[in-house]
């Protein structure tokens, strides 16, 4: 009976032991974003100044960033802190960069105090008038930063509405401000292309003054710079022109592009085209 049991006991540690070792790589893999939420914020001057645009403020706030993952710390670098109301910026401010260890929660304390000319707009002054009334009002915070973490460099974007009571309307001491969590905007950005190379063997006129005689293999370079978003690309075409003419094009296969992946295309032209020079083009060629 004691035998039996140890090896049931062997079987299932074995077992744990095997799991674990599939497991583990892929849990190493795993990364997750940044948790950023607004723990405070005081607003004691929120007012019209001398233009009817013109904004006057005192705003002070902290922003709590988490690290959830267990195995990877992030670098912050290029952090700014954006104020908006009524959709309009009206300040900002750069952050210091840092780097935070797994598991850690670290703050900023951004503060903001000046005067600002924005275009409010007629809504915009509308909904000043009606939350200087109540002295709440819905502001945002928007952190913008650049982040590294394992290999991957990618743009944070995070938004934090705010509810803020100002806090002259308050009395002598300003209403608890109710935590905010923000939300991940998660940005997109344009792929990038490039021509790595070009090898150019023939290029001269033929039979007639304006046709082209050719022969050009070209390196061209895609580079997806998103970290969450991947890219189909549909109806790709290359077109190559001399001065300002078409003289060839060709029609690349359709293809999906994974998230911060490159991807290269190898076209190569060759033939002889009939394109519009003009005496001078034809003459100087």
């Amino acid at each position: 009976m004691g035998s039996c049991t140890n090896v049931v006991l062997c079987c299932g540690i074995t077992t744990f032991i095997i799991g674990l070792i599939i497991v583990l790589p892929i849990v190493l893999t795993i990364v997750l974003d940044v948790q950023v939420s607004v723990e405070d914020a005081t607003l004691a001057r929120f007012a019209l100044a001398d233009k009817p645009t013109a904004l006057s403020y005192n705003l002070s706030t902290v922003v709590r960033l988490h690290n959830p993952n267990y195995y990877y710390g992030v670098y912050y670098d290029q952090v700014e802190a954006n104020f908006f109301f009524d959709g309009q910026r009206f300040d900002w401010l750069t952050l210091p960069n840092f780097y935070q260890h797994p598991k850690k929660t670290s703050r900023y304390y951004p503060a903001i105090d000046g005067q600002s000319d924005i275009t409010l707009g007629t809504t915009g002054l509308n909904n000043f008038v009606r939350e200087n009334q109540t002295g709440l009002f819905s502001l945002e915070l928007q952190l913008d930063a650049y982040v590294r973490f394992k290999k991957t460099h990618c743009r944070l974007l995070v938004t934090c509405p705010l509810a803020v009571l100002l806090t002259a309307a308050a009395g002598t001491t300003a209403a608890a401000f109710q935590r905010t969590k923000c939300s991940m905007d998660y940005p997109y950005d344009d792929p990038r292309f490039s021509v790595e190379d070009a090898a150019l063997t023939c290029f001269a006129l033929a039979t007639k003054p304006t046709s082209l005689s050719y022969n050009l293999s070209p390196v061209i370079r895609i580079h997806n710079p998103n970290y969450y978003f991947g890219i189909y690309y549909d109806q790709v075409q290359a077109h190559f022109l001399f001065e300002g003419q078409r003289f060839d094009w060709l029609t690349f296969s359709t293809f999906y592009q994974h998230r911060k992946k490159t991807y290269k295309y190898y076209p190569v032209i060759g033939g002889q085209s009939d394109i519009t020079l003009g005496a001078l083009a034809s003459t100087t060629s």
